[in-house]
């Protein structure tokens, strides 16, 4: 049976909104279209057949749409069957875009203090004092108690915000870091949907907090607790998981 232009662009968009929550193999991913294209258009063709029409039409997909689930729940569902084929990253892989990611915010946070302290300079002429220790290093001082706290000021807040950009709002958008990225991992609810800004922020909260112990601990809640399920403590709140990109879970 023929398909009107709309009609099959309408249930394109629906399958497309539907396989942009799921994010696990190409091979996978193309069996998952197949099957809800093939489901769509079926029932679209018995809507067209019940009217006599030949030729589905715009509105017997939306009909068939209207009838069927959230996009959300169907990817829900789909990723069920999936998620324990999910490789599972270990503290080895996740260690070194740790690592990797820290490294570039670091060098972020200088460049975003170093612009938001440009313009307050003129304001404090002499404020900042460079000396050459004995030993040849270089010491930063402040002229100033003022000046001092504001420059400390300036750096938590810049500090704060490249920490939220990088790690909250790139992992809530994308699923993954730069770090991340290089070492083809991705994050992902735990059941194995993409992973939104809510869940980015309660993953990373030991992060943005700053604290070395917190991390620790919530390193060891993995090694210790969550061993099987390869979840930082954070994860478990946030209900997320960090898998291989391109490899699955060996049973």
């Amino acid at each position: 049976m023929d398909i009107s232009k709309d009609a099959k662009a309408r249930l394109e968009n629906r399958v497309t909104r539907i396989v942009g929550d799921i994010d696990i193999y190409e091979a996978d991913k193309q069996d998952i279209v197949r099957e809800l294209t093939s489901h769509f258009y079926d029932s679209s063709m018995m809507r067209a057949q019940s009217r006599g029409s030949k030729t589905i039409e715009k509105d017997d997909v939306e009909a068939t749409l209207a009838d069927s689930e959230d996009p959300k729940e169907i990817a829900a569902a789909y990723m069920k069957t999936y998620v324990d084929s999910l490789g599972r990253a270990g503290i080895i892989s996740r260690s070194v875009a740790f690592i990797i990611d820290l490294i570039l915010a670091l060098v972020a946070t200088v460049i975003v203090v170093a612009l938001l302290s440009l313009p307050l300079l003129p304001f404090f002429p002499g404020a900042i004092v460079v000396e050459t220790l004995a030993n040849g290093e270089l010491n930063l001082t402040f002229a100033s108690d003022l000046a001092g706290m504001v420059f400390t000021i300036i750096w938590g807040l810049g500090s704060l915000v490249t920490m939220i950009c990088y790690f909250v709002v790139l992992e809530g958008r994308f699923g993954y870091t730069p770090g991340k990225w290089l070492l083809g991992l991705r994050v992902l609810k735990d059941d194995g949907t993409r992973i939104g800004y809510v869940e980015s922020l309660l993953r990373n909260l030991p992060k943005l907090l700053g604290s070395f112990s917190l991390l620790v601990l919530d390193a060891l809640l993995m090694i210790i607790l969550f061993r099987k399920d390869r979840q930082r403590g954070f994860d478990k709140i946030a209900r997320t998981i960090v898998v291989h990109k391109n490899k699955k879970e060996e049973k």
